[in-house]
């Protein structure tokens, strides 16, 4: 066993030996591989070059070898910096007609607004005319204003005046009519007061009780049939003073009752001393009422019985009902 240990370890050195030559081939071959990738390279840029040369001579009109291509070259070179220089030259030379241009630009843009300025003045001028055209019409306006003003306040004046004259005349009128319907049992005169309100003329009826001590608004006191004989006696009143002596009523004896319809009835009768009365009503009770209280010499009684083809049928009445 132990003559064989000297065998052995040759062998392990011949093979370590073998190992790091194989090492070494392989790592040469690796050299080798990018030796070759590396002439592949050169000489597909030789082969660019090559092609650019062919191109570059084709260009150039150029038929020669290599050193006089890049003398031809570098005189095409020289040529073209000339070329560039002059067309330098020529660009400064734009540049300063350029600006030239812009001045000239701007003193055209100047002139158009010095001109348009002028029409613009021109037409202030004109403005300023008319403006005073129209001051001058404003201050006729205003006259007229003042003037129609003054109208306004005479005619409401008169108005005013009118209405109290009128309100004055129908006063006693007014309080016969109401005291005789027994229109409230505390407020027993009527009187109207004349005010004016957004430019228009108006009344209200004020009721006072016999003493005048205490008064209220009839509108805001009264109930509706009171309302009802107060707006009675104010119509009477004031047809009783109009020029056409006739009074129409139509249907007036709403929400009263029998006393009142018989005292009203007693005032008609009055009326009819003095004017024409035509009276309409559906109230039964206040026809027969005027038919029982009026004598016959001063009435006539008709009643609406129905429509037939020939037109309205209407019965004169004898007798109440």
């Amino acid at each position: 066993m132990k003559a064989t240990e000297p065998f052995l370890q040759i062998i392990e050195n011949q093979i370590s030996e073998l190992q790091k030559k194989i090492s070494e081939s392989r790592q040469k071959i690796d050299n080798l591989r990018s030796y070759l990738n590396g002439l592949k390279i050169a000489k597909s840029v030789l082969e660019n070059l090559t092609s650019a040369e062919s191109k570059l001579c084709t260009v150039l009109s150029f038929s020669g070898n290599s050193e006089r291509l890049s003398e031809a070259v570098q005189e095409h070179l020289k040529t073209i910096e000339a070329e560039v220089e002059k067309l330098g030259k020529e660009n400064q030379k734009l540049d300063d007609i350029s600006k030239k241009v812009g001045i000239l630009e701007d003193i055209t843009a100047f002139l158009g607004r010095s001109t348009l300025l002028i029409s613009q003045r021109n037409s202030l001028n004109e403005i300023d005319g008319e403006l005073l055209k129209q001051q001058e019409k404003l201050c006729q306006i205003n006259n007229l204003i003042e003037a129609l003003t003054d109208m306004r306040d005479a005619v409401n004046s008169t108005k005013m005046e009118s209405l109290e004259s009128i309100l004055s005349n129908i006063h006693g009128d007014l309080n016969e009519y109401y005291s005789k319907m027994i229109g409230h049992p505390l407020f027993v005169r009527l009187r109207l007061v004349p005010e004016e309100r957004g430019g228009k003329h108006l009344y209200r009826i004020v009721a006072e009780n016999k003493d005048c001590t205490y008064q209220t608004y009839v509108r805001t006191r009264f109930s509706q049939a009171q309302r009802n004989l107060v707006a009675i006696s104010l119509f009477l009143a004031m047809a009783k003073n109009s020029p056409i002596n006739t009074i129409i009523l139509d249907d007036p004896s709403q929400s009263l009752d029998i006393e009142h319809k018989k005292r009203f009835v007693e005032v008609l009768q009055l009326l009819m001393d003095k004017a024409h009365v035509i009276l309409a009503t559906q109230d039964e009770d206040f026809a027969d009422q005027v038919l029982r209280d009026v004598s016959r010499e001063k009435l006539k009684a008709y009643r609406f019985s129905g429509w037939s083809e020939s037109g309205p049928s209407i019965d004169e009445i004898r007798s109440p009902s």
